[in-house]
């Protein structure tokens, strides 16, 4: 007969004399017997905090390109951070009026029925700009501002949808030991993610929350019984990127078959 019971692992509970970080850490666990020789590891549920800014450089979704007419094309920016569409807004305002050349401007508005923003440039010199989408980071920027292709040189830009301030859909706790060769596909190559965390509505600063829906799916089965008494985990984003917590904890609970 298997005998089951349940880990708990928290970062304030990690290997300090390996690492600080609260999303890439490492725990030696107080049982070490019984987790010299374990059959299967379900996730049984996992809290992770959505401390992660919805325009950052790990997003790709702070830089835009543009090329007022009569001038070199020039990368943009706006600082990371946790933006309300009208702080956005602010935001480009200010990187675009420091950009422009001449004593140009722009106003930047938002449609009250279909949210979308609108961009009009106006003052001296040659107003007329354009906006490429030409770059990985020109395209991430341009998205984040509601346009899904470049803008000729005009004095208005329409945004074709609404801006995307979503920031993460969701995250990924992943550790090779648990996985044991078992990966998903990310932009860096294969990841041993576990267990995704999806933050929908869930606001900044709060905490993300997955239980277990589907004991098969959720269960790794190990053909030789497995040495779990150290675990390493790593918290990700879709693309394999390491995220920082900072100083909030995660914790991840899993059901384990010894």
């Amino acid at each position: 007969m298997t005998d089951t019971g349940y880990i708990r692992v928290e970062s304030q509970d990690r290997n300090l004399n390996i690492s600080n970080s609260r999303s890439d850490f490492i725990v030696d666990l107080k049982e070490t017997f019984k987790t010299q020789a374990i059959k299967a590891v379900q996730v049984h549920s996992a809290w992770v905090p959505n401390v992660f800014y919805n325009i950052s450089d790990t997003l790709g979704n702070r830089t835009i390109t543009i090329e007022q007419k009569g001038q070199a094309a020039q990368d943009i920016t706006i600082a990371e951070g946790q933006y309300t569409v009208s702080q956005f807004m602010a935001a480009w305002k200010v990187s675009f009026d420091a950009a422009l050349a001449g004593g140009s401007t722009v106003a930047i508005t938002q449609d009250s029925i279909t949210q979308k923003l609108q961009l009009v440039f106006s003052g001296g010199g040659s107003p007329e700009t354009a906006l490429n989408y030409d770059t990985t980071a020109a395209e991430g920027g341009a998205c984040a501002l509601g346009f899904t292709g470049a803008v000729a040189e005009s004095l208005t830009w329409t945004a074709n949808v609404i801006p995307n301030l979503r920031g993460y859909s969701a995250v990924y706790v992943h550790s090779r030991e648990i996985m044991d060769g078992n990966y998903i596909d990310g932009d860096s190559g294969a990841i041993s993610a576990f267990v995704n965390v999806s933050f929908h509505d869930v606001p900044f600063g709060g905490m993300g929350y997955y239980q277990s829906g589907d004991a098969v799916i959720d269960t790794v089965r190990y053909t030789v019984p497995k040495n779990l008494s150290r675990l390493h985990l790593v918290l990700r984003d879709s693309s394999g990127n390491k995220l920082d917590t900072g100083c909030s904890n995660m914790t991840v609970v899993f059901k384990v078959f010894f």
